[in-house]
């Protein structure tokens, strides 16, 4: 079933979440602050290199189902589920930075029109859904549209994210209803069936094991994402600190 997606954001994580979902058919809009990054987008250029996504995204906004825009009212009327793909840079005092998000989600509650499911996929700290359901509700003045609020945190690596959105190990949803889970599940439906055309052959190669679809709280799936991120941490550091006793003593880091 196509569904019509918004993404606000189109850094790394948003243009390849956006164009990844379009790949999977959906209507989707990808929208930037940055006028001259949508410039850009729209003459068929990427503002970074990651392979593949530039046949992706080509073949999408020729194909119609994939648009760019700087008009973030236009994108949030635009999506029934709208991505947050924004930056969250660490401040002076170290905390993550959520002014952005907390702008994005002024803009969402001013200019929606009908019910809307947003979905955090920025690298956020625990309770930041929590904050984003306060923003939302401070903001909708008009009362014109109702929220419900999701975290998908994202797993994707640079060199292949591609195939990490459209072949992943698993998918993680923080939602709060029903009807929240069922629409991400209904978002993600062509990846959990995982058939698509292989970024690297052409060819269409279905994954040998279909992703789990982890279905967690808001708070559980924010915190599973910190996680990850610290778990490579420290595998990188413990690699480097072995590579150093190697070097020590003389031995293969390679055998060790």
């Amino acid at each position: 079933m196509t569904m019509r997606i918004s993404v606000i954001g189109c850094g790394y994580v948003g243009l390849v979440t956006g164009a990844c979902l379009a790949e999977a058919g959906h209507e989707v809009t990808c929208a930037d602050c940055n006028t001259a990054r949508i410039e850009m987008l729209e003459s068929g250029a990427l503002p970074f290199y990651e392979p593949h996504l530039d046949k992706i995204v080509g073949t999408r906004h020729r194909e119609g189902n994939l648009s760019f825009t700087s008009d973030l009212a236009e994108a949030v009327r635009a999506g029934d589920a709208i991505f947050i793909c924004v930056g969250t840079p660490p401040s002076e005092n170290g905390e993550a930075d959520l002014s952005a998000i907390d702008s994005v989600a002024r803009q969402i509650a001013t200019h929606a029109t009908s019910a809307k499911l947003v979905i955090e996929k920025s690298t956020v700290p625990v309770e930041t859904g929590q904050q984003l359901k306060r923003a939302l509700a401070a903001y909708n003045r008009s009362g014109r549209a109702t929220f419900r609020v999701a975290s998908n945190p994202e797993f994707l690596r640079e060199g292949t994210a591609v195939a990490d959105f459209l072949h992943p190990d698993r998918i993680v949803v923080g939602v709060e209803d029903e009807a929240s889970r069922e629409q991400l599940r209904a978002i993600y439906k062509p990846v959990l069936e995982g058939r698509f055309m292989c970024p690297v052959h052409g060819l269409i190669c279905p994954p040998t094991k279909a992703p789990a679809f982890l279905v967690t709280t808001i708070n559980s799936a924010e915190l599973i994402k910190q996680a990850s991120n610290s778990f490579l941490a420290v595998k990188i550091s413990y690699t480097n600190f072995l590579s150093d006793l190697c070097e020590r003593f003389g031995a293969n880091v390679e055998e060790v």
